[in-house]
């Protein structure tokens, strides 16, 4: 047991022959309960400051695994972020890969399309071509014939009755509605024609005694003509017209 300095100061010694000054040993017991009491009182301040210590380190040390928790659970949220994050990215440029893909798939569609449009009216063109060649090669022909320029060189005999030429007419009518009927195909190829040459000459005139002659009607009549020899060499009026000229 630890001795208190009050049993220090009230300890009593007892006496020999020749002992120690009884004062000097009261003096020198008075500074040691003086110092001894020193030290009590420095060491229950070090024990409160120890005890004080402990609890701020047990703080600290809540308040460190606190934070450990902490800094665990925002690295966790920074992760599943970054994770959220890559995927979205990678969602974004799967979703724009795609897109890129189907534009890129409509353009080489349009694309083709274009080409076959392009091809189809090349060659749509280029058959009309062959075809107005043709009738102008003929036509060329018919005009430089020799019996073309006899037409002018000699005088006509173009008198008819009236109802003579209106029962041709008639018959030129029927006959044009029955070959219609018969080829529609043809006969609308044939009036195509006649209106894109009757557009491209814009409507050149020919003269041949004050009588007017459309140039896209002469085509169409020679292709009506052409078409009637096909077919068992039937005329399109039904009825020869004769054009003598005098003599």
């Amino acid at each position: 047991m630890a001795i208190t300095p009050n049993e220090i100061l009230t300890k009593e010694f007892d006496s020999r022959f020749r002992g120690y000054d009884a004062n000097q040993v009261n003096d020198f017991l008075d500074m040691i309960v003086a110092d001894y009491d020193q030290l009590i009182v420095e060491s229950e301040r070090l024990k409160e400051q120890l005890a004080q210590a402990h609890e701020k380190n047990a703080y600290f040390a809540q308040l460190q695994e606190s934070l450990n928790s902490s800094i665990l659970v925002a690295q966790e949220a920074a992760e599943r972020l970054k994770q959220n994050a890559r995927k979205e990215a990678e969602l974004i440029l799967f979703e724009a890969e795609r897109e890129a893909d189907l534009i890129i798939d409509r353009a080489s569609t349009t694309a083709k399309d274009i080409v076959k449009e392009s091809d189809v009216l090349r060659r749509s063109s280029k058959s009309y071509r062959a075809k107005l060649e043709q009738i102008i090669r003929e036509q060329l022909a018919e005009v430089t014939s020799s019996e073309y320029h006899r037409l002018f060189d000699e005088e006509l005999d173009t008198t008819y009755d009236d109802e003579h030429l209106k029962e041709a007419n008639q018959r030129a009518i029927d006959r044009v509605d029955y070959l219609e009927q018969q080829d529609p195909e043809g006969f609308n190829q044939i009036n195509e024609i006649a209106e894109q040459i009757k557009e491209d000459q814009q409507t050149e005139l020919y003269n041949f005694e004050d009588v007017a002659v459309d140039p896209a009607q002469e085509v169409a009549t020679k292709l009506q003509e052409e078409y009637s020899q096909e077919h068992d060499d039937e005329d399109l009026l039904g009825e020869t017209i004769q054009i003598n000229p005098k003599n």
